[in-house]
């Protein structure tokens, strides 16, 4: 999302979110340097749905795929979703895995780049499957 767009829904404050919920949403904020985490506090409203919501979070992030991998499928998709809040939060983690920023051009502009033979060439493992 950019400066100028508003939410659809308002982030939840430390009246919806409880104590315990806030503070994990500020400490995950402050673990990507994003100013808020608005997935965190927006699923908050409902405490059970976070938690449901930290558990899956956790297993994608954390899961098989090694985290450069993980992070080149979620640019990918992002992309082709045009998903522009996801593609910001997520180009900073790419970065941190070892995705530089003309790598991810790359990525992007997949099929239309001579010489490149698809996403899976910058993968870790060289994988193709993405």
């Amino acid at each position: 999302m950019t400066g100028d767009q508003v939410a659809r829904i308002p982030s939840g404050r430390l009246r919806q979110l409880g104590p315990v919920n806030w503070v994990l949403a500020k400490l995950g904020a402050r673990a990507v340097r994003a100013p808020e985490m608005h997935l965190f506090t927006t699923l908050g409203y409902r405490q059970s749905l976070f938690w449901a919501w930290l558990i899956y979070g956790g297993r994608l992030l954390r899961g098989r795929l090694p985290r450069i991998d993980t992070e080149l499928v979620i640019l990918r998709v992002a992309h082709l979703r045009s998903c522009e809040y996801e593609l910001q939060h997520h180009r900073r983690m790419a970065r941190a895995a070892g995705l530089d920023a003309q790598t991810q051009a790359t990525i992007f502009a997949w099929p239309d780049v001579p010489g490149a033979t698809g996403p899976g060439r910058y993968s870790a493992r060289g994988s193709r499957r993405c």
